[in-house]
């Protein structure tokens, strides 16, 4: 995924240099997290759960969401389309979704008289999943500035500002990031179960 162009070419514009480091940060924190559950995993011998069922289901939803942005990205030029407000709020009630199936799975799990504290291997999977609904979460206001800047875009003869493709292009890529994040994740919780 590219970065829109700029108005001056052969410069980085300080978008990109923002994305860079807030995903290369959220990477440090997951690959942190994970590696500290791979340790005390193995280390400690102790017995991995398997991820709910419902975490299953919300890799598809992430990735309608992130399919719904990719065309209001591919818009481009035509960010004023009529499209691109239903593409924006079909985005926003997946993301919803999202989170409601996650909340929903880790209520099955207290309901199956495991909490948080109950094992080492419970804590990981809450605060792992919890950090992912946390920046799914933070992108939330992202998306609702999004689709509000996307109304007041009134198509004329010119093309789009430049801010507003940047903007679009932030947040999918952004939106990208969870999902192979989101991936990765359960992958990582269900290989160790499977290995307990």
């Amino acid at each position: 995924m590219t970065e829109p162009e700029n108005a001056t070419s052969g410069q980085i514009h300080a978008t990109s240099i923002m994305m860079v480091l807030l995903l290369a940060g959220i990477s440090t924190l997951f690959l942190g997290a994970s590696a500290a559950y791979l340790y005390t995993r193995f280390t400690t011998g102790i017995t991995a759960p398997y991820p709910p069922v419902l975490f299953y289901l919300n890799i598809p939803i992430l990735f309608l969401a992130t399919r719904h942005l990719r065309k209001v990205r591919n818009l481009g030029d035509a960010l004023g389309d009529p499209a691109a407000p239903r593409h924006l709020a079909v985005t926003l009630v997946l993301t919803l979704v999202f989170v409601l199936l996650q909340v929903i799975g880790w209520l099955l799990f207290f309901d199956a008289e495991r909490s948080i504290g109950s094992t080492q291997s419970m804590s990981y999977l809450f605060l792992l999943s919890g950090l992912h609904l946390a920046h799914v979460l933070a992108g939330f206001p992202f998306l609702v500035v999004l689709i509000r800047r996307q109304k007041r875009f009134i198509p004329d003869l010119l093309s789009p500002p430049v801010k507003l493709r940047r903007y679009v292009w932030a947040v999918t890529l952004y939106w990208n990031f969870l999902d192979v994040l989101w991936i990765l994740l359960v992958i990582l919780l269900t290989a160790s179960a499977l290995l307990s």
